[in-house]
């Protein structure tokens, strides 16, 4: 596509300029600027399947005893409308799209550092902010802080659009949450096999969370990226499902405590419907997936995540890689605090029972352990 000129500013390969070279998604298939110009407005038809399916989400996961929140991520020009001093923007989002259970962030966007300069994305601090509004909504309190560094981060989706790789910025960079001093989080994924975004499937869990909790989530990139990588460090196991719909086979086999949704704002235009979607597992079957590409820890992991909680598989599967976190920080802390390495260790023999190998690596800590007291 040959560049050309909107309202004064540069468009090339749909991508458009700011007023400090900043990069954002022109038009895209949505015709984004369109409606945040008000050239088009949102069709009744879109809106009214939007409030259904949300309306029946909740309801559905209400019914079954689980929370649920559906989230709206904001067009990245709506935050940096200083950007494009000859344009004025409105909302996709209005009103008429607001009901219980739908969240729109706005106001919790820092203006200047949301979102990537490159990227059509929030970035990790806009994701925090994300994850700040989310909380609220769901209720959950907390005393974490994040913990962010400085790092220069290559190109960025809209500088690919526009074959512009070279291009850069520096960013803070979530590491995890601050005074967290035991930490293994674990990802399981089928990216390998998928070719398209949908149908791709993250499970990710955590050994010591904030949160003894699952959540299970549907939704687009917004929540697979930085987001779901914050989500991982509250809860349990959060599993994510690329797709713009609602599964609801998966949510009784998943049994999750927090059911959550989500789009990006532009998506608001498309009046996708809930009712014409097919079970999850079917998309594998007709659309050519290649089965032999996936990790066997993947086939674990949603073995184990599909099958009742508390039963054998799943016990086993979450016992195996959380004892052995626990023997792991057991180790590296033998030289430095030998009464919480033999915590640890303890620990980590009672989740892999019957493990002579383990049980081994206790009996030499306790003894280490029982010498330096009488040693002193």
């Amino acid at each position: 596509m040959e560049p050309h000129i909107f309202e004064g500013y540069k468009v090339k390969n749909n991508v458009i300029f700011g007023d400090d070279d900043k990069l954002f998604l022109f038009q895209g298939a949505h015709a984004q600027f369109d409606y945040l110009c008000g050239k088009k407005e949102v069709s009744i038809y879109s809106i009214k399947e939007f409030n259904s399916n949300i309306k029946k989400r909740r309801a559905f996961c209400l019914d079954r005893g689980k929370d649920y929140l559906h989230v709206i991520f904001p067009c990245k020009p709506i935050i940096y409308q200083n950007n494009f001093n000859n344009l004025s923007f409105k909302p996709i989002y209005s009103d008429k799209h607001q009901s219980e259970g739908v969240l729109y962030p706005l106001n919790y966007l820092n203006f200047e550092s949301s979102y990537y300069k490159n990227d059509t994305h929030c970035s990790p601090k806009g994701s925090w902010e994300c994850l700040t509004a989310i909380f609220k909504e769901l209720s959950l309190e907390h005393q974490e802080e994040p913990l962010f560094k400085s790092e220069v981060r290559a190109s960025g989706d809209l500088a690919v659009m526009i074959d512009e790789t070279e291009r850069s910025e520096e960013i803070e960079v979530f590491c995890g949450l601050k005074d967290r001093n035991i930490r293994s989080i674990r990802e399981f994924s089928n990216q390998t096999m998928v070719q398209r975004n949908n149908g791709v499937i993250k499970i990710l869990t955590n050994s010591f969370p904030v949160f003894d909790k699952r959540v299970l989530i549907f939704g687009d990139s917004f929540f697979g990226g930085n987001l779901l990588a914050m989500l991982s460090e509250f809860f349990k196991e959060v599993i994510y499902v690329r797709t713009p719909y609602f599964q609801s086979d998966l949510v009784p086999f998943i049994d999750p405590d927090i059911v959550l949704t989500g789009q990006a704002e532009r998506y608001l235009t498309s009046g996708l419907s809930d009712n014409n979607i097919l079970p999850i597992f079917s998309e594998y079957i007709f659309s050519g997936y290649d089965n032999s590409k996936i990790d066997d820890s993947f086939n674990k992991a949603l073995k184990a995540i599909l099958s009742p909680k508390g039963g054998a598989v799943y016990n086993h599967w979450r016992n195996s890689f959380v004892g052995n976190s626990l023997r792991n920080k057991a180790l590296s802390l033998k030289k430095s605090n030998l009464r919480l390495a033999l915590d640890l260790i303890n620990l980590a023999s009672q989740a892999l029972q019957g493990n002579d190998k383990i049980n081994s690596i206790r009996d030499s800590i306790k003894s280490e352990y029982e010498y330096s007291v009488i040693d002193k």
